[in-house]
C-alpha cells in the first residue's frame, strides 16, 4: 500500500505560467539535489513575491517531509511541520479556487497525495486512504479543467500504469485507495502524452 501511495505523488513540478514555473523550479531543483536549506530559502522568496500561491507552502511541506525522513521519521516536531505546511497548501489552494480552478485543483491533488504519503509513512492507513482518493479526484478535475496540465497527467498516468501492474490480488486495494481502478492502457496513453509534450 505504501508503494501505491508513493505513486500518487512522486515530486510534481509546478503547475503554473512559465515565468512562475521557473521561479518554483529553483525550489524543486534544490529538493532533487537534497539541498534543503536552499529549497527552503527558495520557497520563502517565492512566497514573498507571490503571496497566497499554494506552490510555496507545498514545496515547503516537501522540504519538511524530507527532513523528517532524514531524521529517522521519529521527531513529532518535524512531522508537525509537514502537517502544518500541507494544511497551509490546502487553505491557499482553496482560496485560489474562484480565480484559478485548474491550479487550485492541481495543488489540492498534490497536497492530498503528499498528505496520504505522510500518513502512510506513519502507518496511519485509515487516514491515508481518503486523502489518496481525494488526491486522484482533484488531479482528475485539474486535468478536466485544463488538459494542458502535464504534471497532473503525469501523476495520474503513473497511478494507472503502475497500479495496473500490481499483483491481481492487490489491485482492489488500488481502487479502494484512489476511488478508481488502475488502467494500464490509460496510464500508458497519459505518460506518452506527457513525454511527447515535453519534447516539443
Amino acid at each position: 500500500m505504501t508503494a501505491l501511495l508513493a505513486l500518487l505523488l512522486a515530486l510534481p513540478a509546478a503547475a503554473a505560467p512559465p515565468e512562475v514555473e521557473k521561479e518554483l523550479a529553483v525550489a524543486v531543483n534544490s529538493l532533487y539535489d537534497l539541498e534543503f536549506e536552499a529549497a527552503e530559502r527558495a520557497c520563502d522568496a517565492f512566497a514573498r513575491k507571490h503571496p497566497g500561491h499554494p506552490g510555496a507552502p507545498f514545496y515547503a511541506s516537501v522540504v519538511a517531509y524530507q527532513r523528517w525522513i532524514t531524521d529517522g521519521m521519529i521527531s513529532t516536531t518535524a512531522y508537525a511541520q509537514v502537517e502544518s505546511r500541507l494544511d497551509a497548501t490546502i487553505a491557499a489552494a482553496q482560496a485560489t479556487l474562484a480565480n484559478d480552478p485548474p491550479l487550485a485543483h492541481y495543488y489540492l491533488g498534490a497536497a492530498k497525495g503528499f498528505q496520504a504519503r505522510a500518513y502512510a509513512g506513519r502507518g496511519r492507513y485509515m487516514k491515508a486512504v481518503p486523502a489518496a482518493s481525494s488526491a486522484v479526484r482533484h488531479l482528475n478535475k485539474a486535468l478536466e479543467l485544463d488538459p494542458s496540465l502535464d504534471d497532473a497527467a503525469l501523476g495520474l498516468g503513473m497511478y494507472h500504469y503502475f497500479g495496473a501492474r500490481m499483483p491481481a490480488g492487490a489491485r482492489p486495494f488500488a481502487k479502494l485507495l484512489a476511488g478508481e481502478a488502475p488502467d494500464k492502457d490509460k496510464g500508458v496513453a497519459m505518460l506518452r502524452r506527457v513525454a511527447v509534450s515535453s519534447c516539443t
